[in-house]
């Protein structure tokens, strides 16, 4: 494309005015413009010129047929009203000519497949996109749902452009769903200030072909699936909703979990057998009384029975299945089966393993989690973008065993599987939490994220603990009659260790509102007695008290979780690492551990209005380190004051969202595409603070191969 701007600019230098004319004898194209001068009162190059230079290059380029284009037309709302005019129009039919000239509006407006809008410079950008093409493709879409396409195209006097798409009812998005990011407003999350090389434009058959794909339904390949990013896939969830409003089943949030391991199951299929995927219905296999018929049936039950095959804890008690009636297959619920419909028509043709999945799982949890659910949900939520800023510092590799024992939905987990670039199931990765709610929710996250469904368990990790035979403790065995306080070994049977693990990260309770009462007004948590307490050395260092912040707790079940050479990074409230009252907890720790790095928090980070917080990483030493503990060694530790963490937090229906902040250009004052954090800085400022450390901090952190 841009090879034919610079031919074009060459060729047509001396040209004043184009028309209709210009575009039907230079280019056979079929022009609705008037006469356009080239170059506007300041002399610059008009929107005219642009928008010509642009179909010029389409033309000669190849990528699309001229007959098929049309410019500056005009698109009325229904057969009447106030019409709008998208510059560039490329339809699928040769009969829009016809079809546009006796009126046709209607049928001509199903035969969009690209609109274009054109500007002779950037600063019109948003208004272009937002109120112009994707009120085009809108209109263009507006009796369709989830099975058609359209596509968008921002062009101005740059040499590169944007790239838009939408599919029935969802948002608009970008073609390149990786270049947007997550925000309250939709024109926020298409990021415009990051934009498309004009070279990647798709050609017409291209678009053409991922069309009539999702029409067909029935024919993906691995490859012809659309990456499902965060901004559509909400708009699915909008569409779920409104199904169980309507269809009244109250389980909807369980369906979907089973649903979207099969669409995982298929997927990992098709990719790995290269064939065609299952999971789909037609309008045919669709009763007239909206139930799947015996074909849909058929198929679906048999991807449900591999996946149940594949993921044994995840589909367990399954609420969506079928049993055999004379010879017929029959839903076990009814509901069920209207509601996995609707998620599979809105989920077909897309992808969830190519997807932004950062935050499905936490989008899921705020469509579709009862009050009961929501009103914890600040335990279980660490925002993404400050996961995404510690576990490089972490760093884990594919073999090494890591844990999160307050796992919630284990975004944690999560996320350090990605990083590690790991194949196959994640065995190692183990998470536990108190909560029963999020149990399906976490494994899924593992399998959306490809690592299998990890080792996920409801437990109260601080006082039932996973031994090295993958056996547990509970509040009777674990105490000081049959473990060493210090070090959480067996006494008697070694095989009954606590099993330890190469990192530990989590983000647990903390605070004076998450007290654990320890015989405060006779009431103790969960059962606990002071011989049980007493396994934790923190409770009587600080001499027992009534109550006692659990994030202290969880510092200790950290560190006497991790293997000696391993690793950790844990959130806590600023008061437990500044306070004088947790002095004598942090000589403790600070005795056990090298402290490696220190990340002060600002206020609000994880949606509590207040809560200053701080992230401690810290090293175990092996037996042959002990030199890195030893109170003359003055060692250096790596510590920000993180100001910007790239988002604010807002409440929105309820529900805590992390709206992005932008960061602008301090001259021009003009988006840079780019979020307003420092934790980018801040890793690679680590990964230059580890070249000077010791050579256990430096291996366990940076690699047994890092470049010094």
């Amino acid at each position: 494309m841009k090879k034919y701007f610079l031919e074009f600019e060459e060729k047509f230098k001396d040209v004043s005015i184009i028309d209709s004319d210009w575009y039907e004898k230079e280019l056979g194209v079929k022009s609705f413009c008037k006469p356009a001068k080239c170059l506007d009162t300041k002399n610059n190059k008009s929107e005219e010129w642009y928008r010509a230079r642009f179909v010029y290059a389409m033309v000669k380029s190849g990528k699309f047929p001229k007959e098929k284009i049309g410019v500056e037309i005009s698109l009325p709302k229904g057969n009447g009203g106030k019409a709008i005019q998208p510059d560039i129009v490329v339809f699928t039919d040769l009969s829009w000519i016809s079809r546009y000239i006796v009126g046709e509006f209607e049928e001509i407006r199903k035969q969009i497949i690209l609109i274009g809008e054109v500007k002779n410079h950037p600063k019109e950008i948003e208004k272009a996109v937002e109120k112009q093409i994707e009120v085009a493709l809108e209109r263009r879409l507006s009796n369709n749902h989830f099975e058609d396409l359209a596509y968008g195209v921002y062009i101005d006097n740059l040499d590169d452009i944007i790239l838009l798409k939408k599919e029935g009812l969802a948002n608009l998005e970008r073609y390149d769903i990786d270049k947007m990011i997550t925000a309250s407003k939709n024109i926020v999350r298409l990021n415009l200030a990051l934009r498309d090389d004009t070279d990647s434009l798709p050609t017409y058959d291209e678009l053409i072909s991922r069309v009539n794909k999702l029409k067909a339904k029935y024919e993906f390949k691995y490859t012809d699936l659309s990456p499902l990013s965060e901004e559509g896939f909400q708009a699915i969830l909008d569409h779920i909703q409104r199904a169980k409003d309507l269809i009244q089943e109250p389980r909807t949030k369980d369906l979907l979990v089973e649903v979207l391991t099969m669409k995982v199951h298929d997927e990992n299929n098709i990719k790995h057998n290269q064939g065609y995927s299952e999971f789909y219905i037609t309008k045919e296999e669709i009763r007239n009384d909206g139930f799947g018929n015996q074909v849909f049936r058929k198929r679906m039950h048999d991807l449900l029975e591999g996946t149940k095959n594949h993921y044994t804890t995840l589909q367990a008690n399954c609420i969506y299945g079928y049993h055999e009636v004379e010879d017929n297959l029959i839903p076990h619920s009814a509901n069920a089966e209207r509601m996995v419909i609707e998620m599979i028509k809105a989920f077909q043709g897309k992808s969830i393993l190519e997807g932004s999945t950062s935050s499905f799982n936490q989008t899921i949890f705020n469509n579709f989690g009862d009050e009961v659910e929501k009103s914890v949900a600040g335990q279980f939520f660490t925002p993404i973008p400050i996961i995404s800023g510690i576990v490089p510092i972490l760093n884990p590799r594919p073999t090494e065993s890591v844990i999160d024992p307050c796992s919630g939905i284990c975004d944690m987990l999560a996320m350090c599987w990605k990083h590690s670039q790991s194949v196959g199931m994640a065995h190692n990765y183990y998470g536990f939490d108190i909560s029963s709610t999020v149990l399906k929710l976490a494994e899924l996250n593992l399998v959306i994220n490809g690592a299998g469904t990890g080792s996920i368990h409801q437990k109260n990790s601080l006082f039932e603990k996973m031994l090295v035979d993958n056996t547990f403790t509970n509040m009777t065995t674990f105490t000081p009659e049959n473990y060493h306080v210090n070090t959480w070994q067996h006494k008697d049977d070694r095989n009954k260790n606590v099993k330890k693990y190469r990192i530990v990260i989590t983000n647990p309770p903390f605070g004076k509102g998450r007290d654990l009462k320890t015989g405060k007004d006779g009431k103790w948590s969960y059962g606990l007695n002071e011989n049980v307490l007493s396994m934790y050395e923190t409770w009587t260092l600080c001499g027992k008290p009534k109550s006692i912040d659990m994030g202290i707790l969880f510092l200790e079940n950290a560190y006497k979780s991790l293997e000696e050479g391993g690793r950790m990074a844990i959130v806590l409230s600023n008061s437990i690492t500044s306070i004088a009252s947790w002095e004598v907890v942090r000589r403790w720790f600070l005795s056990k551990v090298r402290l490696v790095a220190i990340l002060d928090m600002p206020q609000n980070t994880f949606g509590e209005t207040g809560v200053a917080t701080t992230i401690l990483v810290a090293y175990k030493p092996r037996k042959n380190e002990q030199y890195l503990l030893e109170d003359s060694h003055d060692y250096e530790v790596f510590t920000r004051d993180i100001k910007y963490t790239g988002y604010e937090v807002k409440t929105v229906q309820r529900n805590v969202v992390f709206e992005p902040i932008k960061k602008y250009d301090p001259v021009t004052f003009e988006d840079t595409g780019e979020l307003l954090e420092e934790f980018s800085n801040t890793i690679q400022e680590f990964k230059e603070y580890l070249k000077s450390q010791e050579l256990p901090i430096k291996n366990s952190f940076g690699g047994e191969n890092f470049n010094v």
